[in-house]
């Protein structure tokens, strides 16, 4: 699992960072990068990177939380972000732009625990495998890469963007 804090405040991306430790000692496959600005966290995307759970501040020089977030959307649809931010007046547009949760600074470390395990929780299922048996071998695909199952003659044929797959 990667998570990105993206955050122009060290001090919050600390704080989130040192909230996130104890899950990365119990689960040594999550892994954190951090941001200073959108822009930082954009190019990261425009290169190859993909992060599943986003920390994002909203107030930022340049490119806020916000609109990073509405670029983020439109190549990664199931990342997860987690506004944070001071000012309580963003709720409804940081749900407009795809918001999982929204935390009020400075971030209360129970609060933050509820949903980060939530959205972890949310993470799972959306990335759960399915295994098929196909002449060729077994095969794994994620759930949420799955179009559509369709059942002809006691064969099925699992739908997903660049093709089908085949099993009895």
């Amino acid at each position: 699992m990667k998570i990105a804090v993206c955050d122009d405040e060290k001090v919050c991306r600390d704080r989130i960072l040192t909230f996130i430790k104890p899950y990365q000692e119990k689960n040594h496959q999550i892994c954190v990068d951090e941001f200073v600005c959108g822009e930082d966290l954009l190019n990261a995307y425009l290169s190859g990177e993909t992060y599943d759970i986003l920390f994002l501040d909203i107030q930022m020089n340049d490119l806020d939380g916000i609109e990073t977030a509405h670029k983020i959307k439109e190549t990664d649809k199931n990342a997860i972000i987690i506004f944070i931010t001071s000012y309580v007046s963003f709720i409804s547009e940081t749900f407009r732009a795809g918001a999982f949760q929204f935390l009020v600074k400075p971030v209360d470390q129970t609060e933050f625990n509820s949903d980060f395990e939530r959205a972890m929780e949310a993470y799972k299922i959306s990335h759960h495998k399915h295994s098929l048996k196909q002449k060729e071998g077994l095969i794994s695909i994620e759930i949420n890469e799955i179009y559509y199952i369709e059942v002809y003659q006691r064969h099925l044929f699992v739908f997903v963007e660049d093709g089908k797959y085949e099993c009895t």
